[in-house]
């Protein structure tokens, strides 16, 4: 078993071994999709930190599809991404 930030530290580490193995569109998904984890975990949110995360969000649903072609998901139907979709605004409605 692995804790928090060893996950953390991993996924950094997985990104890079990435670069130049795998297509633009693909290092795209997972980089932004990262992005977004590291953005939702900040303490506190402002006007820009939320377009920071809806940025992230917009650029992974525009290059998941990648992930699709290569075999990786067969469909992007999962209940914890459809949430992200409303996170800014479950943010602001919480206060910031």
């Amino acid at each position: 078993q692995i804790s928090g930030k060893e996950r953390k530290e991993m996924a950094c580490v997985l990104l890079a071994c990435l670069v130049g193995k795998v297509s633009k569109e693909t290092m795209l998904a997972f980089r932004s999709l990262l992005d977004f984890i590291y953005l939702a975990q900040y303490p506190t949110h402002d006007e820009d930190t939320l377009a920071y995360l809806d940025k992230a969000l917009d650029t992974f649903h525009a290059n998941k599809d990648v992930l699709i072609q290569l075999g990786i998901r067969s469909d992007f139907n999962i209940p914890k991404f459809h949430s992200l979709l409303h996170y800014t605004e479950l943010v602001q409605s919480r206060g910031m």
